[in-house]
């Protein structure tokens, strides 16, 4: 009797212990669900393809760029998550996404939207655009079930920027009235493009009334970015008589770009002055110092005829 019952309890241990591995052991029926168990159909898009970046000095060159990731999983019963995770590179430029993992439920019918922000360099050459890359991948939680998404492309439009300075070497000259002098004129253009340009006389009329013969050459002008021109003004002053002349006359030019005013862009035009000290005797056609030699011969005239008179 004892026997029997020793063998009982071995036999129902037994059963025990198989019918345990069993139930751990995957069934027919999940192996083909988890067979069945598709990749996702996940795409990036961006709501604005093309962004333009202000780089001019003090703007911040940031460019913002929205999107939308859509995920049409296979939800089976052992998929509960669809993680999406977003990488984004723009040639070197630093970028930042928000966020950069999207999680996708079953429950979830419509897209997620991200934000990607590009740092551009400040004062970034006109015409060298940049472009936005960003790619991604997917995987299933629970599991290892994983693979990447196709990556889209924006472009990064750099917007022209127009700065330009305008330098004399000498912007204060002095000489005698009836003289002709020249003003060498350097115009840099410190914008991130080409640029046409033109400088005007201001008080052109004004210096007409005074007779003064006023020349400009080419005033319009065409500089590349970080390159100097120059123009030269070209000024003859009044011929008159006069014992003596001191005077101040201003000239007044003014820098403006062209290309910017065409374009509808800002660039604020540039004003300098320039100084004419006319200072001396005004004698049109007669030079002073051979008058002062006249004077000298007769005077030693004079002297020779009175030692004469003398002896």
């Amino acid at each position: 009797m004892g026997r029997r019952a020793r063998s009982l309890k071995m036999f129902l241990g037994l059963l025990i212990i198989f019918s345990s591995i069993g139930l751990l052991l995957p069934s027919e029926t999940k192996e083909k669900e988890a067979s069945a168990v598709l990749a996702p159909a996940v795409t990036i898009s961006l709501d604005d393809p093309s962004r333009e970046a202000e780089v001019a000095p003090g703007q911040s060159g940031i460019v913002v760029f929205h999107g939308r990731v859509t995920c049409q999983a296979s939800w089976q019963p052992n998929v509960q998550k669809c993680i999406v995770t977003l990488q984004g590179s723009a040639g070197g430029w630093p970028v930042t996404l928000s966020p950069s993992t999207l999680i996708f439920m079953k429950q979830d019918r419509q897209a997620k939207t991200f934000q990607a922000t590009v740092k551009v360099p400040p004062e970034t050459p006109y015409g060298q655009d940049g472009q936005l890359t960003i790619s991604g991948r997917w995987r299933y939680i629970p599991g290892a079930l994983a693979g990447p998404v196709d990556p889209v492309q924006g472009t990064i439009v750099i917007k022209q920027f127009y700065r330009f300075t305008l330098s004399v070497k000498k912007p204060y000259v002095q000489v005698k009235p009836g003289s002709t002098l020249n003003f060498d004129i350097k115009i840099k253009n410190d914008g991130n493009g080409p640029d046409v340009m033109t400088l005007k006389i201001l008080n052109y009329q004004d210096l007409t009334k005074k007779e003064w013969v006023v020349q400009m050459g080419n005033p319009r002008i065409r500089v590349q970015s970080n390159q100097e021109e120059v123009v030269t003004i070209s000024i003859a002053t009044e011929q008159r008589w006069d014992i003596w002349v001191n005077d101040v006359t201003t000239i007044k030019v003014e820098l403006i770009s062209v290309q910017a005013q065409e374009q509808g862009a800002l660039a604020l035009p540039l004003e300098y002055a320039l100084f004419v000290r006319e200072r001396g005797v005004a004698t049109p056609g007669f030079d002073p110092m051979f008058f002062i030699f006249i004077l000298g011969t007769l005077a030693i005239l004079l002297v020779n005829r009175e030692r004469k008179r003398g002896g």
